[in-house]
């Protein structure tokens, strides 16, 4: 469950489900045994710690498998007892430090299973997962397995180490073995794109096991990962290769560990619990990792390269090329701040790289550099190991906070229920006042500064908060185990503090997933339309000007206004909001369908001759005829922060010929901008920055620079608005095209 299931989605961290029955009495009983699973894992690291061999082979059963972390490491009780006796007779143990753990028990009683996170001597990440049986004499395990988890940023250049280091394996999956044979209709069913077929070998409370740190599923979110992934047509592409299963005296359960082949990764391996049910053998419990050869474990255990210090001499030349870059590429470095403010800029903060630093502080201390150049195409670009190093070094509200009027507002909780108190006062409506003792109008004029924007806009800035507010927080003002926070409740007057524990970036997407509603503007690449006859009326949603069809593409959006056209439809309104711009050809023909006159798209400026012709955009310093079937009724274009780059240029002409009502917030960009981007790479800390060379001008004239367009009619969302789940801006345009018949 790696990459592919990552690439599909973000799944919740869950609680492992344990079977209880209705009755008080058989529940108690459950909690009973799960204590007692509880206190047999706190003694089997106890006793590796204390290197006390006979507590630690106590809290295994004679026939137990031990598998560790490298490849060929599957262990008989007697084999790991003579491996790790020297140790033990010399004091030599081995510590670890549990900090989260989730049991499961059968409802019969006989089984249990478990997984842990815990912390080596030296800090590192580990797991460790098992299957325990109960007989006469209490509990023991059969199986353990320990593994490092990679994060996701190590993964490509692990899995080509290790297949420079191990052969490829041969499949041997014994034929005449049940469980082996459901694991390998259970991996062929990934491979195929099977979604029921592979949902239909878990168990109702299955949990899996990924690969990264804190990857956990249920059975119900690896559906939601994999159901738009598997429509696609891609597959899990995992093969099982070999596999060892333990079926228990009475038949119904059956522990395994397994060789697997993930050829567009390396070797890995699957371990876990099976239980039969009337339609067969079920995963219960399913933990998938790596196998690290020891020679790579430091590429594991060691600090993401993001993460380790760099010297400040080598930082400094780092910074010296990216303003040389700056200076010698951008067009427009001096519009919006003078060359005395930016070289002192640069001056001011080259002086605080005095000492070294990570290339993650080093990144927080240029943003703010790059923001000040003012131009939403010049930024630094989170992508890849980058991004993977600072979202898992960082921590989360748990909550989504939105930015409305100024102020902080909690959208959507995702606190632990069971914790009464911060559940009941961080509800949606709940006013963020402070956040570890800064005011919420700080937090969010500080954070508007440092996100790159066009000029003076701040509906970009603003909207890339109530996207990623917690990255832009985590970036700017770090990352506590713990969030104080002071906060007032809908309807009261009362201010209440609390202090809530921090999610994992992994629980925190996970729980976006789970319970957030999608991010306004999210990236969507296909048109949506709908035509209402009763009310005069067409919608147009144009989510962006570089579809990945673009052919396709223009022919639904012709076909569209060549059916309102016949249709007779008098009203248009088109939802520009999600779009962030593109291609200039997509954006000059939405322009021909609004317009009733020729038009000219760019502005000539004779000293971007020699670019336009490079870039073959001289065609739109000419004029354009509207298309053939361009609409003729009334047109209401709703407009937002997100809309950047071409969208900035599509609405400062459709504003400049007056044809169109614009309605909702100032645009995130205007009618001119800076892009022919190109990307440096800082070579010390391998930071990438984009910078723009070309400076666009839509050809209109009057239209200030450095303000985003505005409209006609100015709607706001409110609170009420986020909690009703309401649109003011398309109800407010609905209401203008009823009120212009």
């Amino acid at each position: 469950m790696h990459a592919s299931l990552r690439a599909a989605c973000w799944l919740l961290i869950g609680t492992l489900a344990v079977t209880r029955s209705a009755f008080p009495q058989a529940a108690a009983r459950t909690d009973e045994l799960r204590t007692q699973v509880e206190a047999l894992l706190t003694n089997f690291h106890d006793a590796a710690a204390d290197a006390d061999g006979e507590r630690y082979f106590g809290c295994l059963r004679e026939d137990a498998i031990l598998l560790g972390s490298a490849p060929g490491e599957r262990f008989t009780v007697e084999q790991f007892r003579a491996l790790v006796q020297p140790g033990f007779a010399a004091g030599q143990g081995w510590k670890t430090v549990p900090y989260e753990q989730n049991v499961g028990v059968s409802a019969d009683g006989t089984t249990a299973w478990f997984d842990e996170r815990l912390h080596r001597a030296n800090g590192a990440e580990f797991r460790v997962s098992g299957v325990l049986r109960r007989d006469a004499e209490g509990w023991k395990l059969v199986l353990v397995n320990a593994t490092f988890p990679v994060p996701n940023e190590r993964v490509a250049e692990l899995a080509k180490k290790v297949r420079g280091l191990l052969p490829r394996p041969a499949r041997s999956i014994p034929a005449d073995s049940e469980p082996a044979a459901m694991l390998d209709a259970f991996h062929r069913a990934g491979r195929e794109a099977d979604l029921e077929g592979y949902l239909g070998y878990l168990a109702q409370e299955a949990v899996i096991l990924g690969s990264d740190v804190g990857e956990r599923f249920t059975r119900e979110q690896v559906r939601r990962a994999l159901e738009s992934w598997f429509a696609s047509g891609q597959g899990l592409e995992t093969e099982l290769v070999a596999v060892n299963a333990t079926e228990s005296e009475d038949g119904r359960f059956a522990w395994f560990d397994a060789r697997l082949d993930k050829p567009s990764l390396c070797e890995m391996r699957g371990s876990g619990l099976l239980r039969r049910e009337a339609d067969g053998w079920k995963l219960v419990h399913y933990d998938f990792a790596f196998v690290i050869p020891n020679g790579l474990i430091e590429l594991v255990t060691g600090p993401s390269p993001f993460r380790r210090p760099v010297d400040a001499g080598a930082l400094r030349e780092d910074f010296a090329l990216l303003r040389r870059t700056l200076e010698e590429w951008h067009p427009a470095l001096y519009v919006y701040e003078s060359q005395e403010e930016i070289d002192r800029l640069f001056d001011e903060t080259l002086a605080r790289v005095d000492a070294p630093m990570t290339p993650l502080e080093f990144e927080t201390l240029i943003g703010p550099v790059v923001a000040r150049v003012h131009c939403s195409h010049t930024r630094i670009q989170l992508r890849g190991p980058h991004y993977a190093a600072r979202m898992h070094s960082s921590t989360f509200l748990p909550v989504d906070p939105q930015v409305i009027d100024g102020r902080l507002w909690v959208r959507t909780s995702y606190v632990d229920q069971t914790a009464a108190r911060e559940s009941s006062l961080l509800v949606p409506g709940t006013e963020l006042l402070e956040i570890d003792g800064r005011p919420a109008r700080a937090i969010i004029n500080q954070l508007v500064a440092v996100i790159p924007a066009d000029g003076h806009i701040r509906t970009l800035p603003l909207w890339e908060l109530n996207w990623r507010f917690h990255l832009h927080y985590a970036t700017h003002f770090g990352s506590p185990e713990r969030f104080a926070l002071r906060v007032r409740t809908p309807g009261s007057d009362q201010v209440h503090e609390l202090s809530v524990p921090a999610l994992s970036f992994a629980q925190w997407r996970a729980a976006v997933d789970e319970f957030g509603p999608r991010a306004p503007g999210w990236p969507l690449d296909e048109l949506e339309t709908q035509i209402l006859p009763d009310e005069d009326l067409a919608i147009l949603l144009h989510p962006n000007f570089r579809p990945s069809q673009p052919e396709e593409f223009s022919r639904e959006l012709e076909e569209f206004f060549v059916r309102i056209g016949e249709e007779g439809i008098g009203n248009l309104i088109v939802d520009l909001r999600p779009n962030a711009g593109g291609d200039p050809e997509r954006g000059s023909e939405l322009v021909s369908y609004l317009t009733d006159e020729p038009y000219v798209y760019f502005r000539l400026d004779p000293e971007q001759n020699s670019v336009l012709d490079a870039l073959a955009l001289r065609s739109f310093t000419q004029a354009r005829e509207p298309a053939e079937h361009f609409f003729h009724g009334r047109i209401f274009v709703l407009i937002g922060g997100r809309n950047t780059s071409t969208a900035g240029h599509v609405l400062s002409l459709l504003d400049q010929q007056g044809r169109v009502v614009l309605i909702g917030e100032e645009s995130g960009a205007t009618w001119t901008c800076n892009d022919n981007s190109k990307e440096i790479t800082l070579p010390a800390t391998n930071i990438r920055v984009k910078i723009a060379r070309t400076t666009y001008q839509a050809a209109v004239t009057g239209l200030p620079p450095g303000v985003g367009v505005q409209p006609d009619h100015v709607v706001q969302r409110t609170v009420e608005d986020m909690l009703g789940g309401r649109d003011p801006a398309m109800d407010r345009a609905r209401r203008l095209a009823r009120e212009s018949d």
